[in-house]
């Protein structure tokens, strides 16, 4: 069925409701089989987060005995929200993939965030928004710059979960269908970037230079474009 964008309606959903998510998850959960065969796990650090992208480098793997008494624990597909500053305004925030035996570990100045109801890459644009983090900066508690966001900051906090008023699609499946728009308007915004990047380094180079490659047509990005404009006007 196609989606009609009048049938979807959001509503409002703390992300401190225990109905959509469990904050923290549990170290009891793990199989206490790995845990005896001292399976080996991912370790994610703070610095293994990269704040521009939002994406864990899993390259770190040890055994579990090593880390499951002192730091969080997480499995695949959670999602990581550092909650200290610098790394929260920065975006060091994070969906947990591609874990060592699905499971990690990783600094205390984490809360993870998991939901059978919200889509996790939905949840992650969500609290990589600028206005959200900015939101979460201003409760932070704390001496000096060791500075917290407190967990009583998300049951004030709401996100819009869609729904589909004619039912031909769940809210999860209209949840996935956003997160595809917004890849595409993500990478939409990288290619501009790229090109404006372009154009800048272009203005500085003389008048000469690009006209020779224009006239030549030495350069990838003039030659594309070109054809782009000679099949528009065909």
């Amino acid at each position: 069925n196609d989606l009609n964008i009048e049938d979807v309606h959001f509503e409002n959903v703390a992300l401190g409701d225990k109905d959509y998510f469990i904050l923290n998850p549990k170290k009891t959960e793990i199989d206490k089989k790995l845990i005896a065969s001292n399976v080996s796990v991912s370790f994610i650090p703070l610095k293994s987060i990269d704040p521009t992208i939002g994406r864990c480098n899993t390259s770190i793997i040890k055994p579990i005995a090593e880390l499951i008494n002192s730091y969080t624990y997480f499995a695949e597909n959670d999602v990581i929200f550092t909650k200290v500053t610098p790394s929260m305004e920065n975006g060091n925030i994070a969906v947990a993939e591609n874990l060592e035996n699905g499971i990690g570990f990783g600094s205390s100045e984490y809360y993870i965030f998991r939901s059978t109801k919200v889509y996790n890459k939905y949840l992650w644009h969500f609290m990589r928004q600028k206005s959200f983090r900015e939101a979460a900066r201003v409760t932070m508690k704390g001496a000096g710059g060791l500075q917290r966001v407190p967990k009583e900051f998300f049951d004030t906090a709401f996100i819009s979960v869609p729904r589909n008023l004619s039912n031909n699609f769940s809210s999860f499946q209209l949840q996935q269908i956003i997160v595809e728009f917004l890849n595409y308007q993500k990478d939409q915004t990288h290619q501009l970037r790229e090109k404006m990047s372009f154009l800048k380094d272009k203005a500085n180079q003389t008048e000469e230079t690009v006209l020779n490659k224009l006239f030549e047509m030495k350069d990838d990005f003039i030659v594309n474009q070109f054809n782009k404009w000679a099949q528009a006007k065909s």
